[in-house]
């Protein structure tokens, strides 16, 4: 990655601009951050702003998408088999398959 800080026992950063604090912490993305406090969270953060998205505990994982998330069970990734949370004008859509 570039220019990510750690200082965690056994922390983990792949991305850009990350900030892993925590021991077995683990931040992927750009700007993911994993306070000191908060031991084995992980952030999965997007390239959507330079914000921090922070983990606000411990053994917690944290994720940021502005266009949305997609969970599915199945390889097909079809729209009956999983969660979609959908991005739409500043409010979030939940659908679940």
């Amino acid at each position: 990655g570039q220019a990510n800080s750690l200082s965690g026992a056994t922390a983990i950063a792949l991305g850009q601009g990350n900030q892993v604090l925590a021991a077995n912490g683990v931040a992927i993305g750009a700007a993911g951050q994993v306070p000191a406090a908060n031991t084995g969270a992980m952030v999965l953060a997007d390239n959507s702003s330079p914000t921090f998205v922070a983990a606000s505990a411990p053994n917690q994982l944290t994720a940021a998408f502005v266009n949305g998330y997609r969970l599915h069970v199945d390889r097909g990734l079809t729209a009956t088999s999983g969660v979609v949370v959908a991005a739409d004008a500043g409010a979030a859509r939940l659908g679940v398959g």
